[in-house]
């Protein structure tokens, strides 16, 4: 079976990076886990993400050559990768359930299907707070953001990767929005997993 490499932006996130990664490791269809530095500047984020590398040879650590914003990261994670299929992982965030390999069965039988999404858990750690799918603002949150998205390798270049222009980089972010909006409009028809799989962390200062 064909496998999913995970691409790990990582950014001052060495104090919540390793759980990440340890939600990662048991899932069934991961191939390869790119962790990629950009360039953090806590003394403690490299030297973490290297010390997570040692506990699987499917882990790799990349070091962006300047802080470039995760849609730069993200790109060299994407570039380096090796598998088939691509997936997105915030260093803040986790995975909570299985899908690699449901994704991937969904796609091989499918050959016009581009990527394969589920649902998602928006979690605030302050209010222990849970978004519900019920709200307005669920769906919207969910298919603007590249979380829980197994996508095809050459789906992902032909969208030309996550925009790295500053403008994307605003106090209301924008490379996964404009992203996802390419996605949808010109790679139809996408999978859905209708179960969350990720769980999002939301904390003060995130999009």
């Amino acid at each position: 079976m064909r496998t999913v490499a995970l691409i790990i932006p990582c950014f001052n996130h060495g104090a919540t990076l390793e759980r990440a990664i340890r939600s990662v490791l048991p899932r069934a269809g991961l191939g390869e886990l790119i962790i990629v530095d950009d360039r953090s500047t806590d003394d403690f984020s490299w030297p973490k993400a290297q010390e997570l590398a040692r506990l699987d040879a499917r882990i790799q650590v990349l070091a962006m050559p300047h802080n470039g914003g995760p849609a730069a990261a993200r790109n060299l994670g994407a570039r380096t990768a090796r598998c088939d299929y691509l997936s997105f992982l915030d260093a803040d965030d986790e995975l909570i359930d299985d899908f690699f390999v449901e994704a991937i069965e969904l796609l091989e039988a499918q050959p016009e299907m581009g990527a394969v999404k589920t649902d998602e858990l928006f979690f605030d750690p302050v209010k222990g707070y849970i978004l519900p799918a019920t709200d307005p603002r669920y769906q919207a949150a969910v298919l603007s953001s590249v979380h829980s998205l197994v996508i095809r390798r050459d789906v992902f270049f032909a969208l030309g990767g996550f925009p790295e222009d500053t403008a994307f980089r605003g106090p209301h972010g924008g490379e996964d929005v404009a992203f996802m909006q390419g996605l949808i409009e010109h790679f139809q028809p996408l999978g859905r997993i209708a179960r969350p799989c990720y769980k999002v962390h939301s904390c003060a200062g995130s999009h």
